[in-house]
């Protein structure tokens, strides 16, 4: 049973784990003569980097590839290539970063899904499967559980390999510039609706101030353990989840190298911490990336959404936008202010580790989206 102000749920275990594996694919053979397949250590990855921009033709800054591989606070990134023997090129990878995840109030060791592909004259001859009997020959096995937020191709590849399961992410949205996304469409009263628009929200958003009452909420220059007790009590749930302790949450936004993301805590009269949101502002649109509040204070949320939205504004995006899993249970200050839900192009799918690595009652329930809780914060896309 998960106890309101229990302790965040921690797995310290990623780079043991990953050395063990990095180990055990020493010895590995793979099927096909012309290739080698196995993980890479950190002394490689600078050839890692250079073969995902080649994959995904693009450029992408080194510090931003060395943050999430080099500097996650959970480990090292887990990367299995396959590299051509007769040129030694990298020619595909599958990359996966160690992520706080927790069955209840139990930690386990969680990856998160990252840069995967094969270069383009590759492609369609049989990399992903190659990656596929390496892992499973392993002699150490990986016990990991994985989760990722794949794009429209991946989903498309995923579903075909029968390995995951695969739902929309439910989003939503509040219009913060309707006459500029009217213009953008060609509405020749695009302005006059823009300002009926913009009157009445902050109408509405004045009633929300009143209900928010005097909560004080202040920005987040570091996240501390007072962060970890309260992400603990508000966030943990009988099912899977992503518990960010101050470390994590330092890292993912605050120590973020090309995104500046604003934090914010809503405090009580006594100055206790009662909640926190996170929001980055990213051109027209800004993302509310994590929120916790408590689930019987109404009020506490809004006054954090309130302050996000503000932010908002003042950055002159056009819509404030939330996406999270199905099974994430802190909507309704989200419906208070106005937020509607909408289509979504994002996906999220959950693997569970190999069954002769967990007893047989464990996982049975991963592929069920309802049973998980992420938010944007837990996408390594944005």
């Amino acid at each position: 049973m998960v106890r309101a102000g229990c302790r965040l749920p921690r797995w310290d275990r990623g780079d043991e784990v990953f050395n063990a594996l990095l180990e055990s694919s020493q010895s590995s053979v793979c099927s096909d003569p012309r290739y080698e397949v196995g993980f890479v250590g950190v002394d490689e990855f600078p050839e890692v980097y250079d073969l995902v921009e080649a994959i995904f033709d693009t450029r992408r800054p080194r510090r931003l590839f060395e943050w999430i591989y080099e500097r996650n606070p959970k480990g090292v990134a887990r990367v299995i290539v396959v590299r051509e023997k007769s040129s030694r090129r990298m020619v595909s990878c599958a990359a996966r970063y160690p992520w706080p995840i927790a069955s209840a109030d139990e930690p386990v060791d969680g990856v998160n899904g990252g840069d995967w592909g094969t270069l383009k004259d590759l492609r369609g001859k049989g990399m992903r499967q190659l990656q596929a009997e390496f892992r499973a020959g392993l002699r150490c096995e990986d016990p990991c559980l994985e989760i990722g937020w794949p794009n429209a191709r991946a989903v498309a590849a995923g579903a075909a390999d029968k390995v995951t399961q695969i739902g929309v992410i439910s989003r939503m949205v509040l219009p913060l510039r309707l006459d500029e996304r009217l213009q953008k469409r060609g509405w020749p009263a695009a302005r006059f609706v823009g300002s009926i628009s913009e009157h009445g929200r902050n109408a509405w958003l004045a009633v929300c101030r009143l209900a928010a009452g005097a909560l004080r909420v202040e920005s987040v220059r570091r996240f501390d353990a007072a962060f970890d007790e309260v992400t603990a009590r508000h966030m943990a749930t009988q099912g899977y989840w992503c518990p960010h302790s101050a470390e994590f949450l330092n890292w993912r936004y605050l120590d973020h190298p090309t995104y500046r993301h604003a934090a914010f805590a809503a405090l009580g009269q006594r100055d206790e911490l009662l909640g926190y949101c996170v929001v980055r502002c990213d051109g027209p649109r800004a993302w509310l990336m994590d929120f916790v509040a408590p689930a019987d204070r109404v009020a506490v949320g809004l006054a954090l959404l309130l302050r996000a939205v503000e932010t908002a504004v003042d950055a002159g995006c056009e819509a404030f936008e939330f996406a999270a899993t199905q099974g994430w249970q802190r909507r309704s200050a989200m419906r208070w202010l106005g937020m509607v839900e909408r289509p979504s192009e994002m996906h999220f799918f959950a693997t569970a580790p190999p069954a002769s690595s967990v007893s047989a009652d464990r996982f049975t329930d991963v592929r069920q989206q309802a049973r998980w809780q992420c938010v944007l914060g837990d996408t390594d896309a944005l």
